[in-house]
């Protein structure tokens, strides 16, 4: 019995030895291939947008986020499409941080856009679900929504909605408008260059209307027709006010009952706008106004 299990032993040794070998090459071979740990610790990194900006290089395509961490950083690579790099840069003072550790230690918290056409504010005051979760505590500023779900929202045509400063206006983002109004932008995305219209916005649009080399919407989309109230202007006054209201605690203050008594007393007929309709004093502002919305 000993001699035989001498044997095994001595049969099993070199073929452990060679599984082990084995792993350790295929482990080695997973780690240069990208296989291993291709996912960003943080989703604020894109690896697809990544891989897809920089499909030249091999490194790159085998592992964004490791070409990012040794390379993509020192050179000032955008993280996601809706991360100007150079941009925030340009606004903080680094030190030895790139421009996303910065943003995640720092600038998030403070809410620092990211991006010139990022506002925080406004974003999370237009996506009521996005102002409840960050002052639940459940998310952590409303960029990190639109970067991880909302862009992917509106594209999809979701009920998500996306403004920005452009001079002195302020637009909506119109995904069938953007591409109806600029076809080249469909065809790069066609071709794979961009997977949306938003990321094209974000990446290069922007910059491109602001050189003058096009615009963001053509003359047919430049004011969009958000409602159709249905019915004829009141008769009864010289002048028409469209009254826009608006509360986040969905109530209608006081003070705004002397407004429209004055434009009543003006001899103005009043369309009153909001999104509060259930509120207590419902009925005396309805009284008030010739037609409400």
């Amino acid at each position: 019995m000993r001699k035989d299990r001498s044997k095994v032993d001595q049969t099993e040794m070199p073929l452990r030895s060679e599984s082990r070998k084995v792993i350790r090459e295929l482990n080695r071979i997973a780690r240069q291939s990208g296989l291993v740990s291709r996912a960003a610790p943080d989703p604020l990194f894109d690896s697809e947008f990544y891989e897809n900006r920089h499909r030249d290089d091999p490194d790159a395509r085998n592992n964004p986020l490791r070409h990012y961490r040794a390379r993509g950083q020192q050179f000032g690579f955008d993280p996601n499409p809706y991360f100007d790099n150079g941009w925030y840069a340009s606004q903080h003072d680094l030190g030895k941080q790139s421009a996303l550790e910065h943003f995640l230690q720092k600038g998030e918290a403070e809410g620092a856009p990211p991006h010139p056409l990022w506002d925080e504010e406004r974003y999370v005051a237009i996506n009521r679900d996005v102002a409840f979760l960050k002052r639940s505590g459940a998310l952590k500023s409303g960029y990190r929504h639109f970067v991880t779900e909302g862009a992917a929202g509106l594209e999809a045509g979701h009920y998500r909605h996306f403004q920005f400063a452009w001079g002195d206006h302020v637009l909506d983002y119109d995904r069938l408008a953007y591409l109806a109004d600029n076809p080249d932008v469909r065809t790069a995305i066609g071709q794979g260059r961009f997977r949306n219209g938003i990321e094209h916005l974000f990446v290069v649009g922007f910059r491109e209307a602001l050189d003058g080399l096009r615009a963001i919407y053509g003359r047919e989309h430049r004011v969009k027709l958000l409602k159709d109230l249905p019915g004829e202007a009141p008769a009864g006054g010289k002048h028409l006010c469209l009254f826009a209201h608006y509360d986040r605690d969905d109530i209608v203050d006081p003070y705004v009952f002397d407004y429209l008594s004055a434009l009543r007393a003006a001899n103005i007929d009043i369309v009153f706008l909001t999104e509060t309709l259930s509120s207590p004093n419902c009925a005396e502002w309805r009284r008030s106004c010739d037609a409400f919305s």
